[in-house]
Order: structure tokens, then C-alpha cells, then sequence
């Protein structure tokens, strides 16, 4: 079986990072701690969701297409940058992407182990059109870093 991407919205703080009175009296309806905030931040959680993406079989690698994650905080996104680039030639291929909507804007980040992803028949890449977010994603104008 083919998946054409696996998706994460990690949580974006860490523990010390995180504390707004206001803000965490409407969230605690939606969000548990843990949904909001875990040990690192959200950089260790990607990070830790790369690493463990490494540690997959050959097989099971080429079976996912993208491995994407959503990053709320801007400085994340040039930190997990390095981090993939010093990670190939295992991870072949990624790209980032942000997301505006009213006055929050998301970054998006996904990593593949296949050398070309927009080079495979359409009919394996997966679009759900109802989350605009990953529809986005999936159909942008991206930075597109591949090795030679």
C-alpha cells in the first residue's frame, strides 16, 4: 500500500515558552497541555519525528511519499531546515511553505525519501481538497531542494 503523505501539528511550545492567562483559559476548553505545549518545543518534536522516520525500513520509507508537519513558530522553520539538509542523502527531498490566514501564519514543512515526489503518476499522490491547509501544501510554489 501507498500513502501519499503522513500529517502532523505538533505541539508549538515548550514548557517554559508558553504562558498567556487569557489565552490559556480559552484553550483549556480545546487543548490539554500536552496538545499545547511538550519538552523542546516544537523542534525537538519534529526533529524527533525525522529521526524516527530515518530509523524506517527501506521499504516502509518508499511507501510514505511526504512526511510533512505543521511549525507555528517562525524561527523553527530554518532550524529544521538544517537539520533535514544535514540528514541526505537519506532524505532525498523537502520543501517548506507558509500559510496565511486573518493574522496567523503557519509554516509547513515536508521531508521524502524519494528523489522526484512531482515526478510520480498523480493517481498516488493523495489530496484531501476539504483541509485547505494540506491542499496548499500540496500545490504551491515551494523552496525545492533535492540532491543532484
Amino acid at each position: 500500500m501507498k500513502l501519499g503523505f503522513t500529517m502532523c501539528n505538533p505541539p508549538f511550545f515548550s514548557d517554559s515558552d508558553y504562558y498567556n492567562p487569557l489565552e490559556s483559559k480559552l484553550d483549556s476548553n480545546f487543548f490539554s497541555c500536552s496538545d499545547r505545549s511538550t519538552p523542546g518545543g516544537e523542534y525537538e518534536f519534529i526533529k524527533t519525528m525525522i529521526e524516527e522516520s530515518l530509523m524506517l525500513e527501506e521499504e516502509a520509507k518508499h511507501c510514505i511519499i511526504w512526511f510533512t508537519s505543521m511549525i507555528g513558530i517562525k524561527k523553527t522553520v530554518p532550524k529544521i531546515e538544517q537539520f533535514i539538509e544535514s540528514k541526505f542523502p537519506d532524505i532525498q527531498t523537502y520543501q517548506t511553505t507558509s500559510y496565511c490566514q486573518g493574522r496567523k501564519t503557519r509554516w509547513y514543512v515536508g521531508w521524502s525519501f524519494v528523489a522526484n515526489p512531482a515526478s510520480l503518476p498523480k493517481n498516488r499522490l493523495i489530496i484531501f481538497i476539504k483541509d485547505i491547509s494540506l491542499f496548499l501544501f500540496l500545490n504551491f510554489s515551494p523552496k525545492f531542494f533535492s540532491i543532484p
